[in-house]
């Protein structure tokens, strides 16, 4: 059965923070969600001498690639992260273990054509969220957007996240996904003045434009 978005607003996630200061800039915007990245390959890895457990006014997504459970634990002990984002090959049966922990759980499917969104329908019992990201080279963070109307060929369990490129100039586009498990965009690379570093600007563009287009897309 899919489960449909939980309002009638699109919450707004951004993904691979790391300043403190930044992140205040999006706390006072009111966003809904923030990623901080806990994989060593990346620009925006938030390193081993930082800890986030002070933060408030937002909730605080770990997005891990392949990390083990001990790895995952210490990390939601450490930075009082209330989600766990897993954008690796980690199974379902790995996606249950961290749910485990006490976190929602939201698993990352990168997307190039429909094929790849069937490999979400075996972690629905496992999982809180789906994110479609757009294939690259990299986990995520690509900087490019898949082609979202193939997001409408089919039901989904799960509300979803929709990642990849998406920045003010784009954003209206989304208008085309007619899904009522469309929950929440994630913004990224679309919104960087540099590597983990967000233009708080750029971002009040989006939310003000997502408040304008919603009631076409739930």
């Amino acid at each position: 059965m899919q489960q449909k978005a939980k309002s009638d607003s699109l919450k707004i996630k951004v993904c691979g923070m790391r300043d403190l200061e930044n992140i205040n800039g999006l706390i006072d915007l009111g966003v809904d969600y923030m990623g901080l990245i806990f994989y060593p390959a990346s620009s925006r890895y938030i390193g081993e001498e930082s800890s986030y457990k002070e933060v408030s006014g937002v909730e605080k997504v770990g997005v891990f690639v392949n990390s083990t459970v001990d790895q995952i634990q210490e990390a939601i002990s450490i930075h009082g992260l209330s989600l766990v984002q897993l954008h690796g090959n980690e199974s379902p049966e790995f996606a249950k273990q961290v749910k485990s922990l006490g976190v929602q759980v939201i698993k990352a499917f990168s997307v190039k054509s429909i094929s790849d969104l069937q490999k979400a329908d075996s972690y629905s019992e496992a999982v809180d969220y789906y994110l479609f990201d757009t294939k690259g080279k990299n986990p995520g963070g690509n900087g490019k957007a898949f082609d979202w109307p193939i997001l409408n060929s089919r039901a989904f369990a799960r509300p979803f996240f929709l990642a990849g490129g998406l920045n003010s100039n784009n954003i209206e586009g989304i208008s085309v996904i007619n899904n009522p498990a469309f929950y929440a965009v994630d913004l990224n690379s679309g919104v960087e003045d540099s590597p983990a570093q967000k233009n708080i600007k750029e971002i009040e563009k989006i939310k003000n434009k997502l408040a304008g287009i919603c009631q076409n897309i739930q």
